[in-house]
């Protein structure tokens, strides 16, 4: 009779070491739409991007 061979766990991963307090900034753009008037947000939006796609109604229209 044949005795099963233990399982094996899977190598663990070193643990990586991240400081235990830590601070990120965000910053919030807020947008209105001018076709549907819903409004939405977008964290660290790229301040060059002029076209923006609205998200409730798909009409994409300039913003500055």
């Amino acid at each position: 009779m044949k005795t099963p061979e233990p399982k094996q766990s899977p190598k663990a991963l070193p643990k990586k070491k991240t400081p235990r307090n830590a601070r990120s900034v965000e910053s919030l753009a807020h947008f209105h739409c001018a076709h549907c008037g819903k409004w939405w947000s977008i964290g660290d939006a790229p301040q060059k991007k002029t076209l923006w796609h609205c998200p409730w109604c798909g009409i994409t229209q300039k913003i500055t």
